[in-house]
């Protein structure tokens, strides 16, 4: 199994691959510090899970989520955000994604992880 994590944040990338690693021991995970370096891992690796920022430097999680939905169509995809507001929630329902919460997203990343 792999995962790939996208997040400028480096405490939550360590926050997000702990909950992955305690969850998945074995998992493989890599990370990314803004769009345009999870869409270069992207071309190269495909993956089961992903968890983006949406707000990073240099992109949105947007465009990382139409690539991932192109090349992992079967992989599951949560977007983590501040924003909780209902034209983001849309966004994700539109795109078929789990929105989580920042900044405590623990519990619900657990739920999306094994359902």
């Amino acid at each position: 199994m792999k995962a790939l994590v996208v997040d400028d944040s480096l405490v939550a990338r360590a926050q997000i691959k702990k909950v992955l690693k305690d969850e998945y021991p074995d998992i493989v995970i890599d990370e990314a510090k803004c769009a345009a370096d999870a869409i270069t891992l992207l071309t190269e690796t495909d993956y089961d899970i992903f968890t983006i920022d949406f707000n990073m430097p240099g992109g949105t999680g947007d465009e990382v989520i139409v690539k991932a939905k192109e090349k992992c169509p079967d992989a599951k995809i949560a977007l983590l955000t501040a924003n909780k507001q209902l034209p983001m929630k849309d966004k994700c329902q539109e795109w078929g994604v789990k929105l989580l919460e920042k900044p405590h997203f623990k519990n619900a990343l657990l739920d999306f992880l094994l359902h």
